[in-house]
């Protein structure tokens, strides 16, 4: 998705030199086009944006504070405080009670927290899958760089001519990390 906006941008960078320059000289329909290809995108953004803030605004309310608030006082007591019940037993100590109940409710928002969160997963599946493009175009340019090819293509194309060298294996593992960016786009190994 980044790289249709960053083209969308680019081209639209490109038709703004031209239009300053040639004022006129510019296809007002690939005109038109570029700005309902802007608007498409940047409406797919906001429904993105919108789901996620949903999903944080969800999370944020649904925290038990009140529990979180009593565990910081009592912990705070905690500190200073020396365990002197009734022949020992924790068990029989009123602030002993009131702990386990705020840990158990917040053990059982913990719990209820996993839930899933599909905007953010799908979004963090996307970062994640960005980041291995990343890679992939930097193997791409060292394996081109290493074995003096014009590109990763020419490289590619020449594994056939090479069978069992370094080069055939960092082929493969390039064409490996584009198929494992694309799992990650579709959720996979989070």
């Amino acid at each position: 998705m980044e790289s249709n906006i960053k083209g969308l941008v680019a081209v639209g960078h490109e038709m703004a030199s031209e239009l300053k320059a040639e004022c006129g000289a510019v296809d007002m329909r690939s005109v038109a086009k570029l700005i309902s290809d802007l608007a498409t995108q940047l409406e797919v953004q906001l429904v993105r944006a919108n789901a996620l803030a949903a999903e944080n605004a969800a999370l944020k309310s649904d925290a038990p504070l009140g529990a979180i608030e009593n565990g910081r006082a009592f912990a705070d007591r905690l500190e200073n405080y020396q365990f002197e019940c009734e022949g020992g037993n924790l068990n029989m100590c009123s602030d002993w009670q009131e702990f386990r109940r705020c840990f158990e409710y917040l053990s059982e928002w913990v719990m209820h927290s996993q839930t899933e969160h599909p905007a953010t997963d799908a979004f963090l599946s996307e970062v994640r899958a960005q980041g291995v493009d990343a890679a992939i175009e930097a193997a791409k340019n060292l394996v081109a760089q290493e074995y003096e090819y014009k590109d990763f293509k020419a490289a590619q194309s020449d594994c056939c001519m090479h069978p069992g060298s370094d080069l055939v294996g960092k082929v493969e593992m390039t064409e490996w990390l584009v198929d494992f960016a694309a799992q990650l786009r579709k959720g996979g190994n989070q």
